[in-house]
């Protein structure tokens, strides 16, 4: 994602949120970017300013990978919080992230590693507001109708009703 920043060709802006083993790598590698002046790290935030991040931004990018070790994105609820704000998504097809980002309708899927697949799909979604929006709110019905606490509840009584006969 660093390196799509510079590979952008609108101006944008990148808040990166969490800390980890690979911070202070991060940063280095964003020091040294053309795009330096547009990088920002928050570090750890709490669930407020998270929320208003999320309210803030254009679109939503989680460029996950498969580590070292073999790790890699669970089911990606971090795309469904984008969902919940209305916010389409940009995300490495990686782990469990094809399983909640419907492709061209609620975001785009790239290839894992790919700087320039990043900033060709965030180009497309910057350059055209009313694609992003329609995007977020496929992304917001989605979460509605399959992640909401309603539907989860509905979904453990259909399997209880269906365990028990």
């Amino acid at each position: 994602l660093i390196e799509a920043m510079s590979l952008l060709r609108h101006d944008a802006e990148l808040v990166v949120c969490g800390h980890g083993d690979q911070t202070d790598a991060l940063k280095a590698l964003a020091a040294r970017s053309p795009a330096a002046d547009r990088i920002r790290f928050a570090g750890r935030v709490g669930a407020e300013e998270l929320s208003a991040l999320y309210a803030a931004c254009t679109v939503f990018c989680l460029p996950s990978i498969t580590d070292s070790r073999g790790d890699t994105e669970g089911l990606g609820t971090v795309p469904l919080e984008a969902y919940a704000h209305g916010r389409p998504v940009v995300c490495a097809a990686s782990g469990g992230i094809p399983d909640v980002v419907i492709e061209g309708e609620t975001g785009f899927l790239v290839p894992p590693g790919d700087g320039a697949a990043l900033a060709r799909a965030l180009d497309i979604l910057l350059a055209d507001p009313a694609l992003a929006a329609r995007m977020g709110e496929a992304g917001r019905q989605l979460v509605l109708g399959r992640f909401s606490w309603t539907r989860i509840a509905e979904r453990i009584e259909e399997v209880w009703s269906r365990a028990s006969t």
